[in-house]
């Protein structure tokens, strides 16, 4: 069935891939001409859909040939992630048995009680601004970063050979991209941080906040968010978030057309986690939190 799909969606992920490169090069080219609040919405969507692209490359594609997929995907155009860092990590939080625990799911919102009590104020003050939609958006790029690097660097220190190579090649990456957008794009290497990196790390949170929650029931964990045609594409139909944890292997044309089609029973397995936009996730803006920080299961 794989081998169809790829086939029967080959051109249209040949045209995706073209395009956002494409995008990013005029962006960077041509960028100092455009108002900064222009190329801080287009710089930023262009740089979150890419990160889309390498999460479809995490599950088989565009192609049927991993390494083609991942030579495709590879440029850290958001300074983010190492590709092969991330492929590990989502491949482990896709494996996990429970989705959102603390301590096996990588890409969990949740703390674990150890660590949460091993926090000083500052520490805790900075999480519980981060598990606002506000705070996640403002300065979840910058906690995001602090901590992959933190425990990146760790591993380094502690004798991990295949993580300081992936790093190497990984700052390398970075420093090609920074040469280009400085020389070629003749653009500040703040403007591209500001316009591209930061907004386009923001966008994906967005996506990620309301991914998961905890359930007693596990096909309660994940949610469907319907979006508009704007954010489908931003996300590559990943907001359809418990068809893709049903079938990671679907290919993302194809999401929301079985999404469509089981509806009812989609909703009612997932016990309505569900939102109709992103419009909704926004009004959380207005609220405390979404989640507390520390795992319910772990609370006492």
């Amino acid at each position: 069935m794989t081998s169809r799909f790829q086939s029967k969606w080959i051109f249209a992920d040949i045209a995706l891939v073209c395009g956002i490169y494409s995008a990013w090069f005029l962006l960077v080219i041509f960028g100092n001409s455009l108002p900064l609040i222009v190329l801080f919405v287009l710089g930023g969507y262009v740089t979150c859909l890419h990160g889309s692209l390498q999460h479809i490359a995490v599950h088989g594609y565009p192609t049927r040939w991993k390494r083609l997929n991942e030579l495709v995907v590879y440029p850290p155009l958001a300074f983010y992630y190492p590709y092969p860092t991330y492929r590990n990590s989502h491949l482990q939080h896709h494996s996990t048995e429970i989705l959102t625990d603390a301590e096996s799911d990588p890409e969990s919102l949740y703390l674990s009680k150890t660590h949460w009590e091993n926090l000083n104020a500052a520490g805790r003050m900075i999480y519980r601004f981060g598990f606002t939609l506000v705070g996640r958006l403002l300065i979840g790029p910058v906690v995001s970063l602090y901590l992959l690097w933190k425990s990146q660097a760790q591993q380094i220190l502690n004798g991990d050979i295949a993580c300081l190579r992936i790093w190497a090649v990984h700052l390398c990456a970075c420093g090609a991209i920074m040469l280009f957008v400085v020389l070629v794009g003749e653009m500040a290497l703040w403007k591209y941080i500001v316009c591209f990196v930061y907004p386009g790390i923001s966008l994906t949170l967005l996506r990620s906040y309301t991914e998961h929650q905890w359930s007693d029931n596990k096909q309660e964990r994940s949610i469907v968010i319907e979006g508009s045609p704007i954010s489908r594409l931003l996300y590559l139909n990943n907001n359809f978030h418990w068809v893709h944890h049903d079938n990671p292997g679907l290919p993302w044309q194809e999401v929301a057309r079985v999404f469509k089609e089981r509806r009812a029973e989609i909703l009612e397995r997932n016990g309505h986690f569900y939102y109709r936009g992103y419009d909704q996730v926004l009004l959380r803006l207005l609220k405390d939190r979404m989640i507390d920080p520390v795992h319910p299961l772990q609370t006492s």
